[in-house]
């Protein structure tokens, strides 16, 4: 890195070069602490599942061992055992599910003093089989017979099997009644299963006493038969190879007989799934465990390779190494380069201080010649900045009001309200919108506030940006120009009525003849009197509601049933639209109460009416006017009527279809706009001023039209009760 102008060219010192080789030192040792310890983790899980395994075997073979014990208590409770009474023992165990790899329990005898011809009728005479007989013969040496076996099925070639032809069997058999102890067979192959791998025979001996003699001569007179279990190694030991596998480790099971050479008969396990990062980790962990059972020993011999050790012990060491000599390196670049940076991080702190200052002065002087008066608040209504042109449309000056709540300048109904925008605002992340009235050194004014979230915080705190425009002249225009469009309205409906009035008139008249000549004839007239009172009686009416709609009847909020409102209108819009126009009329029953002024609601159906009948113009055509209900949820205040200030719960709606021209998307989005209008000879105030009059109820609307298809616009009005309170969801 060159150096700046003009100044001197920075030396090299010592510190980098010691921070270099101290850094490395440091590096290394913890690179070995780290190695050490993350050896230790692996160990202590390998010496875990190693200990486990071997738990799993012993428990396993002590579960036999208890086995053989209870066959044995049993046999010398019972004084003598028959094939009957040893199933039903056994039979209740559920063997197979209880002592995995188990293929029988025997039950045998010595062959003396009862001689081979006495065993054989009696192993004959217990399973009722002539053709059993002892094999494969005796003379062996301490002959001993199997009587029994259970399961019987699988291990029928067991029975009358002189146990002391094998061996191996015969010392286990000759160990067993002489210590009065278990005693096991070396691994070996069974006669059952002779492809299903080595299995295991453990033997206990029963005596005639149920204490055990204390001499050998005496154990041996004393003897009346044994008991036998048989296993398959593979499956006895299956608990302990699935766990080994589990963690990826190897055992190897040997009989000890011979010390010198072990003989192994069971291996299992598997390595998991090799790594690439496993390269750099230690070559493997072993360890060896003995096992006691019957009076041999086995070796069990654990092994783990590379496979085992996990991401984080071999990852661990390397990564703090590798942290460390980052560290040092960036230690000794930051204090070479500490001068050079220091300065230069102080030319940008003054650039953009400058900067800073030149954006702020910017954003003051666009402040000042905005209309709208720009304030940020805090989620507690405490005013931030204050921002205007014009400090006169301000409750207070702005130094007055920065630093303190909302609740300390505004009525406490307007100051809940403001509270709530702002939770709203940062809760949603979306705009919010306010129109209030506000007392002000100009007077009582009129504003309408758009709300937004901001994206940073101010000192600590979640703020809003607050702009507000005066709408008071604005408002009032729209005032006026609301009834300017009713007096249109009523000019429409003049002449539909005065066409209607000219029709009772003409009726009145009429019968007002007719009733003459009925008199002169000396007849009664009342006929002709009531038809004439029945059409005195609909002139009245009929200028009673154009009263109403003139606004010349009283203005009040009341409780108001939708379905009785656009009944009593029906005159009123048979007379408002083209006769070419037809209007279907389909009321639900049923509907809850809507509050409102009935007036002005009656101002809104006649525009909705009028305005349809306008889109379809000369032709014919088919309005229809529908009532019904809706239930609005969160999901649907934020998809349909967004921007609108509606709450959910249920709605009593309004809806006019015609099947007119429709509008294009583009006159569409300004349908609301005052002075907007596609009318010739229209003033543009249309939905302009029935939106004005939604809000007043806090209804909403939703609108869809087509171009060439025709128009579906819907109305929205809170159901309440009679009292005007909120209709709850059932």
């Amino acid at each position: 890195m060159k150096a700046l102008a003009g100044s001197p060219r920075p030396s090299r010192s010592g510190l980098a070069k010691g921070i270099l080789l101290g850094g490395l030192l440091v590096s290394m040792g913890f690179f070995v602490l780290a190695w050490l310890a993350q050896q230790g983790r692996a160990r202590a899980r390998f010496d875990v599942a190693a200990i486990e395994a071997r738990s799993r075997l012993e428990n396993r073979l002590r579960d036999c061992e208890d086995l053989l014990r209870g066959v044995r208590g049993f046999a010398q409770a019972s004084g003598g055992v028959s094939r009957l009474s040893f199933r039903t023992y056994l039979q209740p165990m559920d063997l197979g599910k209880r002592y995995p790899g188990l293929l029988g329990v025997a039950y045998g005898i010595p062959l003396l003093p009862a001689g081979s011809e006495a065993v054989e009728r009696r192993l004959r005479a217990e399973h009722g089989r002539p053709d059993l007989r002892i094999h494969p013969g005796v003379g062996f040496g301490d002959d001993a017979i199997v009587l029994f076996e259970e399961p019987e099925e699988p291990n029928l070639r067991a029975l009358g099997f002189n146990s002391s032809s094998l061996e191996a069997q015969r010392a286990s058999l000759v160990g067993a009644r002489d210590s009065g102890e278990l005693r096991a067979s070396p691994p070996m192959a069974l006669a059952q299963a002779p492809e299903a791998g080595p299995g295991l025979v453990l033997r206990l001996a029963v005596y005639e006493a149920t204490s055990l003699t204390a001499t050998i001569e005496e154990r041996r007179r004393a003897f009346i038969g044994y008991a036998n279990a048989v296993f398959l190694l593979q499956q006895l030991a299956a608990d302990s190879l699935s766990r080994v596998a589990a963690d990826g480790m190897h055992l190897r099971l040997a009989d000890l007989g011979d010390p010198e050479r072990p003989q192994v008969f069971l291996e299992g396990g598997r390595d998991s799934p090799r790594r690439w990062w496993q390269r750099f980790g230690p070559k493997g962990l072993s360890r060896r465990e003995e096992l006691g059972i019957g009076g041999r020993q086995w070796e069990l011999r654990f092994e783990a390779g590379r496979t085992f050790f996990q991401a984080g012990e071999i990852g661990l060491p390397w990564f703090v190494l590798l942290a460390g000599l980052q560290t040092t390196l960036l230690v000794a670049a930051l204090v070479r380069s500490i001068n050079l940076t220091g300065q230069r991080a102080r030319q940008l702190a003054n650039k953009m201080t400058e900067e800073l200052h030149r954006s702020e002065s910017r954003l003051r002087a666009i402040a000042r010649v905005m209309p709208d008066a720009i304030m940020v608040l805090d989620a507690e209504g405490r005013y931030v900045e204050v921002l205007t042109a014009d400090t006169t449309r301000l409750v207070a000056p702005p130094e007055v009001m920065t630093g303190r709540k909302v609740e300390e300048f505004l009525s406490p109904e307007l100051a809940k309200s403001v509270l709530e925008i702002i939770r709203r605002a940062m809760e949603e992340r979306q705009m919010q919108s306010l129109e209030y009235s506000l007392e002000t050194p100009k007077g009582r004014l009129r504003f309408d506030a758009r709300v937004a979230p901001m994206d940073v915080e101010i000192d600590g705190r979640p703020c809003v940006i607050w702009v507000a425009r005066d709408v008071t002249e604005r408002k009032a225009q729209e005032a006026i120009l609301r009834q300017t469009q009713k007096l249109e309205s009523l000019g429409v409906l003049a002449g539909g009525i005065a066409h209607d009035f000219n029709n009772l008139l003409t009726a009145i008249q009429g019968h007002l003849s007719l009733g003459r000549l009925v008199v002169e004839d000396g007849e009664d007239p009342t006929h002709h009197f009531n038809r004439m009172d029945a059409s005195i009686q609909r002139a009245a009416d009929l200028a009673r509601q154009l009263l109403a709609y003139a606004g010349r009847g009283d203005f009040r909020v009341e409780p108001l049933a939708l379905n009785a409102l656009v009944t009593e209108m029906t005159e009123l819009l048979g007379v408002s639209r083209s006769k070419k126009v037809e209007l279907e009329i389909t009321l639900s029953e049923g509907l809850p109460l809507i509050h409102g002024d009935r007036t002005q609601l009656q101002q809104v159906v006649m525009n909705l009416v009028t305005n349809a009948s306008e889109a379809i113009g000369d032709r014919t055509g088919h309005v229809v006017m529908a009532t019904g209900t809706c239930q609005i949820g969160a999901a649907m205040l934020k998809s349909r009527f967004s921007g609108q200030r509606l709450e959910g719960g249920n709605y009593v709606t309004l809806a006019v279809t015609d099947d007119g021209s429709g509008m294009a998307p583009e006159v569409l989005g300004r349908i609301f706009e005052p002075f907007f209008t596609t009318k010739p000879t229209g003033r543009g105030l249309g939905l302009s001023a029935m939106l004005g009059i939604l809000k007043a109820h806090k209804a909403g609307i939703e609108i869809h039209s087509e171009l060439g298809q025709g128009t579906c616009i819907t109305l929205f009005f809170p159901a309440t009760l009679a009292d005007g309170s909120p209709l709850s969801s059932a």
